[in-house]
């Protein structure tokens, strides 16, 4: 009974995420990948217990802060080890492989998850992933161990201004979700100074100049949070649309999920086969182009007649959804590919976990700002008794206009740098 809490169980597990790439990024930076890879797994698995065993939504959400934690972590010890350990010319290849690396995870768990709270406890969603936590563990250490610096070779940086910012960064997200989630009240004011707050620990995490867009790190950057917001606008709020909407059980949702993994991994597979002919602003282009016909088609897909003789979606609006997810899921994955391709190339050597880390805080705080933004609509929703169709689409169009924002705002900032960097 903790549908208020639906944004905010996304967003607990993100706001952590910011701390632990900031953490893991200057680590690995200082001593290598190994000691801050243990220390992600470790939170991790605290974290799987904690939500597998909570009694109340208060001790689910410490445990998703945890997982938060170590899932911030090793999303940054994996980009930064692309870096580490391929030289260019493969690292976009190795970045669709880190995609096929949650393909098979995402293909199964929606259906496993689905099936766990249809027919046995949701608990075990958590818990099952146990056995797999410590299987990943004994597989990574002796192989991140090489790549750890010797005492000779570890850099002097200034950590604790960078996870100061972060954890500043954290809790002021915290507080402006919080209050967003509320009915609408005086609280609300309180958004002003705290998103004027955040600018300062945000820009401390960034790379410099970042506001000024004026080089193709910081151009990537933001269009990779786009990515991230556009992408997850869709997925997170999708189980409201098939459940509420099209009368589908979880299972089946998870397939529709799954499907969307397909597709974004057949897309980056692709990217990495092309990025030597196709230009980034190409790239794109045509992958925020076919985020926009999906949003499109997810959109018309709720207001598409259903049968009422039987319960679930019609063949018809089946097929929409399918498509739809499809199509979204393809765009993203090109840009995705296309967005963390040209960081790493735009990365000077050794300051590699610096880049992950400001990919990972871009699509944390991203994931996190959508998944905030839309629970706060589906909460206005429901208080103001719209019709479930009616929010989602109010989500879905802003994850519409940011796209339009990507085509015809930074693809034409891209090129120019392109052209000037050819000229040169």
């Amino acid at each position: 009974n903790g549908f208020e809490w639906y944004g905010l169980a996304f967003a607990s597990y993100l706001l952590t995420t910011l701390i632990g790439v900031v953490w893991a990024g200057q680590d690995t930076d200082r001593r290598g990948p190994l000691r801050i890879f243990l220390i992600g797994y470790v939170a991790f698995g605290f974290g799987l217990v904690l939500a597998g065993f909570a009694q109340s939504m208060e001790a689910l959400m410490i445990g998703r802060a945890l997982q938060g934690l170590g899932g911030g972590i090793s999303w940054t010890v994996a980009f930064a080890t692309i870096n580490l350990a391929y030289e260019p010319l493969q690292r976009p290849k190795m970045i669709a492989v880190l995609d096929v690396a949650w393909i098979v995870p995402s293909l199964l768990a929606p259906i496993i998850g689905g099936y766990f709270v249809d027919h046995l406890d949701w608990r075990w969603i958590f818990l099952s992933q146990i056995p797999i936590l410590l299987v990943a563990a004994a597989l990574l250490y002796p192989r991140l161990k090489r790549l750890d610096k010797s005492v000779n070779e570890q850099q002097s940086l200034p950590s604790v201004n960078k996870i100061h910012s972060a954890l500043w960064l954290a809790s002021l997200c915290a507080l402006i979700l919080y209050v967003s989630n509320q009915a609408l009240s005086w609280q609300w004011v309180l958004l002003i100074p705290g998103l004027w707050l955040m600018r300062r620990p945000f820009l401390a995490l960034m790379p410099d100049n970042f506001f000024s867009l004026s080089n193709m790190l910081t151009l990537v950057l933001v269009v990779h949070g786009i990515v991230f917001i556009c992408f997850y606008g869709l997925e997170i709020f999708l189980p409201i649309a098939t459940t509420k909407i099209h009368d589908m059980d979880a299972v089946d949702t998870g397939i529709l999920i799954g499907v969307g993994a397909c597709t974004w991994c057949l897309a980056s597979f692709l990217q990495a086969k092309i990025s030597a002919r196709l230009n980034a602003s190409t790239s794109l282009a045509i992958g925020f182009g076919m985020f926009l016909i999906g949003t499109l088609l997810f959109i018309a897909s709720n207001h598409f007649p259903e049968n009422s003789e039987f319960n679930g979606p019609t063949t018809m609006s089946l097929a929409m959804l399918y498509l739809a997810m499809a199509v979204a899921a393809f765009g993203s994955g090109m840009a995705f590919n296309t967005c963390v391709t040209a960081a790493m190339a735009s990365t000077q050597k050794g300051t590699e976990g610096a880049t992950s880390t400001s990919l990972g805080i871009i699509s944390s705080l991203s994931i996190g700002l959508i998944s905030g933004v839309g629970g706060a609509v589906l909460n206005l929703g429901e208080r103001q008794a719209l019709a479930t169709s009616v929010t989602l689409d109010t989500i879905w169009v802003l994850t519409a206009v940011c796209a339009l924002s990507v085509c015809f705002v930074f693809v034409p900032k891209i090129r120019r740098l392109e052209i000037n960097a050819k000229a040169q």
